[in-house]
């Protein structure tokens, strides 16, 4: 079996990297490191050693650095409102600073206290957080299929370890050592992921295997608005009998799930149609299909609670259709996106360049693409061109699938990433004929279970398969189905090593 090795236990402090000593004759450090496992709760002390000159007058500010840049939290008992820690940090005792939960972004960030006596003299206490994680058990798995020499491969896989674990063959309890290694192919892997996923961190993202939903936001949509500017003039002076607006919800929800459900159950690219309201004077931003749905500032902070709870997670967010928006509603949600997001927004950059481990490393969460002109003006905004999404248009499940694998064979083997929309559409008489039912009951329903089933035969890779949208993702296993086909790409990279 493969033994790992890691740091165990709570939140353990080390001796101070450097003694506590005077810098000048107005100035005094102390610098000290302290273990945390994450999701604990994690008390840096202002004051490491007591005297009797922190007794007097004094005023306190406590700093955050992270590669080179600083931030204040709180200053005399204030936390900063700016800041984007202020939801999880406060002041403790003896004006210590609280941090919780721990996050294994947090990871090297050295956290300051500054007090500033009635004298003028400066006492600098320093701590630098270093985060673990406990690894599950082992899980050492056989490959189905073998080598060109006829050999087996086993793969040992150990998960939600940091930092990033040393792992060990052994064979009938012997270690692997010397020429025996070289007798055996082995293939290990490493890594905190809090997603169901075992992809590895160097694996391009356009490459990989994402879950994604059609017209995400449409879970809910308020029948008692006004219809929206998407629609047809026709549609709108039909609106006004209030029982086709019932009729229209049955067909503009395409999901059961929230944002939040979405995300837990796996996906990872959201699929968004947004719009002003007429008579909105505060140039509020509405989800919308056919009806409005939810603002789009509360799903933001929806995705954005997740994302916080979640560090290595990466999510898509596709911003495809603008309806009733001037410059200023385009300013006003970019702003939205910025204050919602702030430092996980990843800046558009070469699609290949791109791997989970750089997105980890740049503590980037957030990719945004943004289907209008706009985009030239913000480095965080992706170019709609980065992401096409070819649309089949059509309610037959064979005619969908002809045009998935064409589409496939056409996709651009660099430099963007590639949606495959796994939906059908409904034309007029198919909800002339199922008007009662809606879409979930007359269209997807029955045909859901034969796309997935398509789904099963694709493979991640330069031309295969890559971001993948459903209708209703929750009424099949569609979420794990998808993210299980990446362990694909395990398989043949263990291969392409023999």
């Amino acid at each position: 079996m493969a033994g790992a090795k890691s740091m165990m236990g709570k939140a353990t402090e080390r001796e101070p990297t450097e003694p506590t000593s005077p810098v000048a004759q107005d100035e005094w450090r102390s610098n000290h490191t302290i273990e945390i496992e994450i999701n604990q709760t994690l008390e840096m002390p202002c004051f490491q050693n007591s005297s009797s000159e922190t007794s007097s007058e004094f005023t306190f500010t406590w700093l955050v650095e992270d590669n080179g840049a600083q931030e204040m939290l709180i200053q005399d008992h204030h936390i900063s409102s700016s800041t984007s820690f202020k939801d999880r940090v406060k002041l403790c005792a003896n004006y210590g600073l609280c941090l919780s939960p721990v996050q294994i972004h947090d990871d090297g960030r050295q956290f300051s206290c500054q007090v500033r006596l009635r004298s003028g003299k400066i006492l600098t206490s320093s701590t630098t957080v270093k985060v673990f994680a406990k690894p599950e058990i082992p899980m050492i798995v056989e490959n189905s299929t073998v080598n060109v020499l006829g050999e087996r491969i086993f793969t040992c896989s150990l998960k939600n370890v940091f930092p990033k674990a040393s792992l060990t063959w052994f064979i009938d309890g012997r270690l692997l050592q010397g020429e025996e290694e070289d007798d055996v192919f082995t293939s290990t892997t490493s890594e905190f992921s809090e997603a169901p996923t075992s992809i590895n961190g160097s694996t391009n993202n356009n490459h990989i295997h994402i879950t994604s939903s059609h017209d995400s936001f449409s879970y809910w949509v308020d029948e008692k608005s006004p219809v929206g500017p998407d629609q047809t003039p026709a549609i709108k002076r039909l609106a006004r009998i209030s029982l086709v607006k019932k009729l229209m919800k049955k067909w503009s929800v395409t999901q059961n799930l929230t944002f939040r459900e979405q995300l837990e159950a796996g996906i990872r690219y959201f699929d968004l149609r947004v719009s002003s309201k007429p008579g909105d004077a505060d140039q509020e931003i509405y989800f919308i299909h056919g009806l409005f749905g939810i603002k789009v500032w509360d799903g933001l902070m929806e995705i954005d609670s997740f994302l916080t709870q979640h560090p290595q997670e990466i999510v898509f967010l596709d911003f495809n259709h603008f309806y009733a928006m001037d410059e200023a509603h385009h300013k006003c949600l970019i702003l939205r996106i910025q204050e919602a997001f702030g430092s996980k927004l990843c800046p558009a950059c070469f699609v290949e360049s791109m791997t989970l481990q750089t997105l980890w490393e740049k503590k980037c969460q957030v990719l945004i693409f943004y289907h209008c002109p706009f985009y030239k003006q913000y480095p965080f905004l992706w170019p709609g061109k980065k992401i096409p999404a070819p649309w089949a248009n059509t309610t037959s499940v064979r005619k969908l699938i002809l045009f998935l694998e064409t589409t496939l064979s056409e996709r651009a083997p660099r430099g963007s990433f590639h949606v495959s929309q796994a939906i059908l559409t409904p034309r007029v008489k198919t909800i002339a004929r199922g008007l009662v039912g809606g879409l979930k009951n007359t269209l997807v329903h029955r045909n859901l279970p034969a796309i997935l089933d398509w789904v099963k035969t694709q493979k991640p890779g330069a031309m295969g398969v890559n971001i993948i949208t459903s209708d209703f993702v929750d009424l099949v296993d569609f979420a794990t189905t998808v993210i299980e086909l990446n362990d694909l790409l395990q398989e043949d990279r263990a291969l392409a090593k023999c």
